[in-house]
């Protein structure tokens, strides 16, 4: 029982101290403050974190791996992006700037939605008749030998 009342009386002496004390209320107040900021930063921290599996979250919309990977096909099939493969460390840079360049595209889709600002599908399908002029030539034959490009590298026009 003597060892409860002398630490009562510690602690007892200790609050006085802080509540009498500038001192004693700074101290209070840092330590506060430093308890709140951990609290906070680790709530922002989880909150920042995607779930497994998930390659980046813009907003509440999430994009597997497997996703950003189907990109990345899109990509090559359109332009000719070829992956570094041999070297770890420049692929991990690619994926980190497919993974930018996806997630650029989505905040700037978001925004044009709220804008309300549009591309006429007549402009889009005049878009894609000169690139696959370009590409494969002209002729029935090329829109035909573009959908059997996309179809070899894992993707389709409406990606």
């Amino acid at each position: 029982m003597r060892v409860k009342s002398t630490l009562a009386w510690i602690a007892g002496a200790a609050l006085d101290r802080v509540r009498t004390t500038w001192t004693g209320r700074i101290v209070a107040g840092v330590l506060v403050l430093a308890l709140v900021a951990g609290v906070g930063g680790g709530v922002w921290w989880k909150m920042q974190q995607v779930p497994d599996g998930a390659a980046l979250a813009v907003g509440d919309r999430v994009v597997t791996v497997t996703d950003l990977d189907d990109r990345v096909q899109t990509l090559r099939a359109l332009y000719g992006v070829q992956p570094p493969v041999e070297d770890p460390v420049k692929m991990d840079g690619f994926r980190r700037d497919a993974a930018k360049a996806v997630a650029l595209s989505m905040v700037l889709e978001d925004r044009a939605t709220e804008l309300g600002v549009g591309v006429a599908d007549a402009k889009v399908r005049q878009t894609l008749d000169q690139y696959i002029t370009q590409q494969l030539g002209n002729g029935p034959g090329a829109r035909d030998d573009f959908v059997k490009v996309l179809g070899n590298v894992g993707t389709t026009r409406t990606r």
